[in-house]
């Protein structure tokens, strides 16, 4: 197997999904084939080598500010004997790869996110050389198939590998009393829970679920609505749930750690986050779900989810399995799965269960990483 180097601006201390993977993907290559260079200092506990350098310039009055980010990634690939290049961000870190591709002529493979591909189509410059880092790489991974059929719906002619993020190991253990305890503390008792977490943000679709709630007021006679996250759109949640006298029904908490996270997963009947695809004037997408890791995250509590049949979120969900897709855009559609699930608990467990043995099977960085590891190995 070639030694790789990987380049990436994210990674931990980073926080965030990008860093999260691409941390976790390298834990799973043999120790001795993998060297990632970033800019953040790392504790580096991990088996593999972590090099810190300022790759990217911070005066203002040099540019490109990736200048340094040449001679470092120059000189860890002769330093290192490195023998393929995988780049974290395809941009500018792709354009760095195909450079060191022409001098050295070692392969680079590129990681894509969705996102990442939206924002800059909308720059002709940037665009263009994304498409020409992309296609003269020697393999591209994104992290849905949403991700891949949006490159080769942009122009990407090339080979690609679909290769999920993963649920981080977390402690799934909930005492019956501590659960009690949870549910008295913020008076959830007897009610159905329908949760959401995740940022404040437009996209999420938290208001078309508050609005699909209202619908179902009379018909779920009890029942909370959680709502886990921070973010600029809570002021405008705030002012949709005033207005339709939910006060009583929709229950705002801000973000909260992992170890008190679990209690939220594990009192909820349903979780959903019914994302969809925000647009622009010429209806261009410009902000996508790109995968929704919190689904997997429900299914290891075992409960059924809801999501926007869009971006990356049908590859999260077995839809009829392990939860339900809707069309994010109706509330009527969004109300009759949330009906669904709260009032047929056979279904609910059937597809919680499923739900968990598929996070198990299928939804690990062992698995996920392979993919990636068997693609450098078919490159000889």
């Amino acid at each position: 197997m070639k030694k790789s180097l990987l380049i990436t601006y994210y990674f931990p201390p980073f926080t965030g999904g990008i860093s999260n993977s691409l941390d976790n993907f390298c834990q799973q290559f043999p120790s001795d084939k993998i060297v990632v260079l970033t800019n953040i200092k790392n504790d580096n506990k991990n088996n593999f080598k972590v090099i810190t350098k300022n790759i990217l310039i911070k005066n203002k009055f040099i540019w490109p500010k990736w200048l340094s980010l040449i001679y470092h990634a120059y000189r860890t690939v002769k330093r290192e004997n490195i023998k393929l290049i995988q780049v974290g961000q395809v941009i500018p870190i792709g354009y760095v790869a195909l450079l060191l591709k022409k001098i050295f002529k070692i392969p680079y493979i590129v990681y894509i996110y969705g996102q990442d591909l939206i924002i800059t189509r909308h720059s002709s410059r940037k665009f263009a050389l994304i498409k020409k880092v992309l296609n003269c790489s020697d393999g591209v991974i994104a992290n849905s198939n949403f991700t891949k059929c949006l490159a080769i719906d942009l122009g990407i002619k090339n080979n690609f590998i679909v290769s999920n993020p993963c649920p981080q190991k977390v402690d799934l253990n909930v005492e019956k009393n501590e659960l009690q305890s949870f549910k008295e503390k913020n008076n959830l008792q007897n009610n159905k829970i329908i949760l959401t977490v995740g940022n404040l943000v437009e996209r999420k679709g938290h208001d078309n679920v508050i609005k699909a709630l209202n619908i179902l007021n009379k018909k779920i006679n009890h029942f909370k609505y959680l709502i886990v996250g921070n973010g600029p759109y809570r002021v405008k949640l705030e002012k949709i749930v005033n207005y339709l006298n939910l006060s009583d029904k929709v229950i705002f908490h801000n973000k909260v750690n992992d170890r008190d996270l679990k209690y939220y997963y594990a009192s909820c009947d349903v979780f959903i986050m019914a994302s969809r695809i925000l647009t622009n004037n010429q209806n261009l997408p410009i902000d996508v779900e790109g995968f929704g890791m919190v689904f997997l995250e429900a299914n290891l509590y075992k409960k059924p989810v809801i999501g926007g049949n869009n971006g990356g979120q049908p590859d999260a969900i077995d839809n009829g399995k392990s939860g339900l897709l809707v069309n994010a855009t109706k509330v009527n559609e969004i109300a009759v799965a949330i009906e669904k699930l709260t009032n047929n608990k056979n279904m609910s467990d059937r597809m919680g269960e499923y739900g968990y043995n598929r996070v198990f099977s299928q939804f690990t960085w062992e698995n996920q990483a392979k993919k990636i590891i068997n693609y450098i190995k078919s490159l000889g």
